[in-house]
C-alpha cells in the first residue's frame, strides 16, 4: 500500500497539469507589434535622392558628349595635318588659310578639352551629392 502513494501522488499531478493546460491552452501568446520608428522625412529623403541620381545621370551624358566633342576635333585636326603635313601650299594665300585652319582646329580641340573638364566638374559635384545621399550605384566607373 506504501508503493502505490508515489504513483497516486504523480498521477494526480498528472491530471492537475492536464486540467490547467486545458484552461489557459496551448495557444502561443499574442504576437506584439515590434515598435518601429518611422522617419517622418523618409519621402522627402527619397525624393532627393531620386533627384539627384536622375542629375548624375544627365551629367554623365554631357561627359560622355563632351569626351565624343574631343574626339571628333582631334580627328578633324588630325585629318588635317595628315593632309597637309605632306604637302606644300602652292601659294601664300593657301598657306596662309591652311595655317589659319591649323589655328581653328588647335582651338577647336582646346575648347572641347576645357568644355570635358567642366563636364566632369559637375559630374563630380553632383555624384557626390548622390553618395552623400545614400546613393549606391558607382556612375564614375560609367566615364569616359
Amino acid at each position: 500500500m506504501i508503493c502505490l502513494v508515489p504513483f497516486t501522488i504523480v498521477g494526480a499531478l498528472l491530471v492537475g497539469a492536464s486540467v490547467v493546460r486545458k484552461q489557459l491552452g496551448d495557444a502561443p501568446a499574442p504576437p506584439v507589434a515590434p515598435s518601429a520608428q518611422v522617419d517622418t522625412n523618409a519621402w522627402q529623403k527619397m525624393t532627393d535622392l531620386a533627384r539627384a541620381d536622375q542629375l548624375v545621370q544627365q551629367r554623365l551624358s554631357a561627359v560622355r558628349r563632351a569626351s565624343d566633342a574631343v574626339s571628333t576635333a582631334e580627328r578633324k585636326r588630325a585629318a588635317l595635318h595628315a593632309y597637309w603635313h605632306p604637302r606644300r601650299a602652292p601659294d601664300q594665300v593657301t598657306y596662309a588659310s591652311v595655317t589659319a585652319q591649323y589655328q581653328a582646329d588647335d582651338q577647336a580641340v582646346a575648347n572641347a578639352e576645357q568644355a570635358l573638364a567642366s563636364a566632369r566638374s559637375c559630374f563630380s559635384t553632383a555624384f557626390s551629392q548622390y553618395e552623400k545621399l545614400g546613393g549606391t550605384i558607382d556612375y564614375s566607373r560609367q566615364l569616359p
